[in-house]
């Protein structure tokens, strides 16, 4: 296999093993009476998905520390690389992903890896099992309620649903460490955000929908963000003077507020406008294609009860929908079936969740695309099709991570891999030749 020898050792129970070590191969041995020892350092969540897994990849982390190590300077080095080829535009924070994976690698004692195929679609997981006693470790105990947070948004069609459970003490603590560039651009305006986030709220949940306009009008244009916290004029007044001055002090722009500035069925909700200045990071047509003409994000901030909600793109419509949505649970996007059908094959308990809306992404960019190309796609997305999944989720001592992609995508996937191949120019039966005399004459040719 690529040039190297493998070699083989058939076992008992109709099975082979193969390495390209052949002492290794020699000395190895299928015993019974591992099992505990390999469920002990896999832990019980690797032990539960290994039942009905299809593949399992099992790493112990300890003999393979070196080879992750390498692995994640090799990354740094290439986000480092991919930065300096961008020029002077917004840098990556290459020290907190290499201290958030020296920390994995540092507190787990194994990981396992499983792919699982069923009627329902495709499961990607990985579970790390930390060691006794360590930071992470004491992640693995959280019960996390990310999900209830992403129920409670409006329905509606969306590009991406998210996520995300702050009560737990240590999870705050440990994103609060994490290092940060404060020669970054914008870095008052992350110092700012981070410490509304770590120290007034206890958790988020976005919408970000579809425009009607399109893609080009704006994608953030209809979104809306819930913010849990149990001091919801608190949270709204660092919005309004940090957040506020951080802007000012990074030269980012100007970010203002007003009270009562429009009535949304009956209840006078707050603006906010946020005009950003063009800039490297940020050029002007950028700012069009994430926020439409407005110059930044501009919208409608309410407290309720147990949150704040915050929409971007002046929708009183949005408002509305996402008032009634977290006061009083009416219109959901829990209700969704599409969108139960993905959570259903997630981990329980999770702490952070995605969903890639499907049928709001297709609906968006097939139309941009036939706009582009001059070639409209011959394809349909069903309604019902299901978004795609990811999430991460405490389990005991483990912490588990998933990406969970339904049946309905990957049958929506194909149709519209067909609908392009149908569509693509098709090669001419006979090469096209030039007239006769085309060479320097006066004929022309023949195209």
């Amino acid at each position: 296999m690529d040039g190297e020898d493998l070699f083989l050792k058939k076992l008992d129970g109709n099975m082979v093993a193969f390495s390209d070590d052949k002492a290794t191969l020699e000395a190895f041995k299928l015993t019974t009476g591992q099992m505990a020892a390999y469920s002990k350092a896999a832990g019980a969540r690797a032990e539960s998905l290994s039942k009905s897994a299809d593949m399992i990849v099992s790493i112990d982390v300890a003999k393979a520390k070196p080879t992750l190590e390498a692995g994640i300077k090799e990354m740094e080095q290439q986000i480092e690389d991919m930065a300096a080829m961008g020029g002077g535009g917004a840098q990556p924070n290459v020290a907190a992903a290499k201290w958030l994976m020296d920390t994995l690698v540092n507190d787990a004692a194994g990981a396992t890896l499983f792919l699982d195929m069923s009627d329902a679609g495709i499961g990607l997981h990985a579970v790390a099992n930390f060691k006794e006693g360590s930071r992470m470790a004491k992640l693995g105990a959280v019960k996390g309620v990310a999900s209830g947070m992403t129920a409670r948004l409006p329905m509606g069609p969306y590009l991406a649903l998210l996520g995300l459970d702050l009560s737990n003490a240590d999870l705050r603590k440990l994103i609060s460490e994490m290092p940060q560039d404060k020669n970054a651009p914008g870095a008052a305006v992350q110092a700012a955000t981070n410490k509304a986030m770590l120290e007034q709220t206890t958790g988020t949940s976005m919408m970000i929908g579809v425009n009607p306009g399109g893609p080009m009008a704006g994608v953030l244009a209809r979104s809306v963000n819930y913010t849990f916290t149990k001091d919801p004029a608190a949270y709204i007044a660092s919005q309004q003077n940090d957040l506020a001055a951080a802007y000012k002090a990074d030269n980012l722009g100007t970010a203002t507020y007003k009270a009562d500035a429009a009535d949304v069925g009956g209840t006078k909700v707050m603006s906010y406008d946020i005009k950003l200045t063009p800039s490297e990071e940020m050029p002007q047509q950028a700012m069009q294609i994430m926020f439409g003409m407005t110059g930044g994000p501009s919208g409608y901030m309410h407290p309720m009860d147990g949150g704040v909600i915050t929409t971007i793109g002046r929708s009183s419509d949005l408002m509305a929908a996402a008032m009634r949505a977290f006061g009083k649970g009416e219109g959901t996007i829990g209700d969704n079936k599409p969108l139960a059908a993905t959570s259903a094959m997630m981990p329980a308990d999770r702490v952070a969740e995605v969903y890639i809306g499907t049928k709001g992404l297709l609906d968006s960019l097939l139309p941009l695309a036939a706009m582009f190309t001059g070639t409209p796609l011959n394809v349909e997305v069903p309604d019902d099709v299901s978004p795609i999944g990811a999430a991460i989720a405490p389990a005991g001592d483990s912490m588990q991570a998933s990406i969970v992609i339904p049946t309905s995508v990957l049958k929506t996937g194909a149709a519209v891999a067909k609908a392009v191949r149908e569509a693509a120019p098709q090669p001419d039966a006979e090469p096209m030749e030039p007239a006769p005399g085309g060479g320097g004459g006066g004929g022309r040719p023949r195209f």
